[in-house]
């Protein structure tokens, strides 16, 4: 009598079932989890680099408003990481890093989102889970009058 679950040297057992496709699904998962475990430190990270930025006054959500406000809820029940601010999205091998931040009217805005680009660049150039091409987006949402030089 043979055993109804033997493999062969294709590692598919005789249900049809092909158990190397199961363990590289939780590998899978595994790395996914990992990946967003690294993607909310280096958020923070970079979160916490933006707002030592000269000129800069805050650092808002990337994301659409509807889910900056979900994840504010999140963060209000404990459900996920506060600082997580800037959105990082990693798809088809390519980074995308987002920021919106409020600059203060006593610098240019131009020259503000310069040097937190440049900033943004230089920490993620150093990342060694960023890898292949990469894109980061710095946007000004508010320009505030606080800081602005006597004129």
């Amino acid at each position: 009598m043979t055993d109804s679950t033997a493999t062969d040297s294709t590692g598919i057992d005789s249900t049809g079932t092909d158990d190397s496709t199961l363990d590289d699904s939780a590998l899978d998962d595994s790395a996914r989890e990992d990946t967003a475990r690294d993607d909310t430190a280096l958020s923070q990270r970079l979160t916490a680099a933006i707002r030592d930025s000269e000129g800069v006054t805050g650092v808002y959500p990337a994301q659409p408003i509807l889910e900056a406000a979900a994840d504010a809820l999140a963060v209000k029940l404990a459900l996920r990481q506060p600082d997580v601010l800037v959105d990082i999205d990693r798809s088809d091998g390519f980074t995308t890093v987002s920021a919106h931040i409020a600059a203060t009217a006593a610098l240019p805005a131009p020259e503000t989102l310069r040097a937190v680009g440049e900033e943004l660049r230089r920490l993620l150039d150093a990342e060694p889970s960023v890898t292949g091409p990469l894109a980061v987006n710095v946007k000004v949402r508010l320009i505030e009058d606080s800081g602005r030089a006597a004129e």
